[in-house]
Formats: structure tokens, C-alpha cells, sequence
């Protein structure tokens, strides 16, 4: 009897070379994925408050993105609905809309129009306070 491989010449690659050999492409392939296309792998920064995302990330279209900075003085990100309207002290800009400051340093103030939540971020005053003191140079 003959053999199936004798059939059709026997000079072909065996099927278990050829599984091998597309498996290794398969994988030296996904290897260099993160290095061709790494906006491939950005993630969803998080909206959650009080946290913030360590990594590059994105918001959801209707979100925008804030930059944070962690206590070891790293850059975070963080998914807001809304910006509030910065305004100095006594101003009565607001909106009705859920929203965060610019700057989490800032507090943000309901100024409550019509019994509705109405909210704004105060920019702090700037201490320019002068201080006269001895006019000898001694401590």
C-alpha cells in the first residue's frame, strides 16, 4: 500500500510544521501590538469622586477630562460632567448642572436661585499682605 503523503509527491511541508510556524507569527505578532498601536489599550478614566486614574486614559464624549495631581506629586485624570463657572467672591454666577472646579482647591458653593442647587467655584482672594517691621536687619 502507499502512504497518504506519498500521493500527492511527498514534497510538501508536513501540517505540523506549518500549525508551528503560523502560531509562532501569531504570537511575535500580538507581542508587537502594544508597541505599533498603544492607543489600542488607553483606558476609561474613572468618574468617581475623591479618586483619579494613574494612567493615560479617556473620558466618554459627553464627559470632560481633569487633570489631577496625586499626593507623591504624580499626574492622575479624572471623568467630569462639568466644569462650575469661576467667579470671585459675591458674584451670582452659577449653574444648575452637576459640575466640579477647575481646581479641587477651590471650594465649590451652592448659591441655591429660586430654591434650585446652583453651583460655582469661588477663586480665593490673594493674600497680599504687608508686613512693616524693624528697620534693623537683626532677627
Amino acid at each position: 500500500g502507499t502512504r497518504p503523503q506519498d500521493q500527492d509527491g511527498g514534497g510538501g511541508w508536513p501540517v505540523e510544521w506549518t500549525c508551528a510556524g503560523i502560531i509562532i507569527l501569531i504570537f511575535g505578532a500580538l507581542s508587537q501590538v502594544g508597541r505599533i498601536a498603544p492607543s489600542v489599550f488607553v483606558g476609561q478614566c474613572t468618574s468617581l469622586g475623591g479618586m483619579c486614574t494613574p494612567a493615560r486614559c479617556t473620558c466618554s464624549p459627553h464627559l470632560r477630562k481633569r487633570e489631577l495631581v496625586t499626593q507623591d506629586a504624580q499626574a492622575c485624570f479624572q471623568c467630569i460632567a462639568e466644569f462650575c463657572p469661576t467667579v470671585s467672591e459675591g458674584d451670582l454666577t452659577c449653574t444648575t448642572s452637576a459640575c466640579e472646579c477647575d481646581d479641587p482647591t477651590w471650594p465649590r458653593v451652592d448659591v441655591g436661585l429660586g430654591g434650585q442647587p446652583c453651583w460655582q467655584c469661588v477663586r480665593p482672594p490673594l493674600d497680599f499682605t504687608a508686613r512693616i517691621g524693624p528697620l534693623d536687619d537683626t532677627c
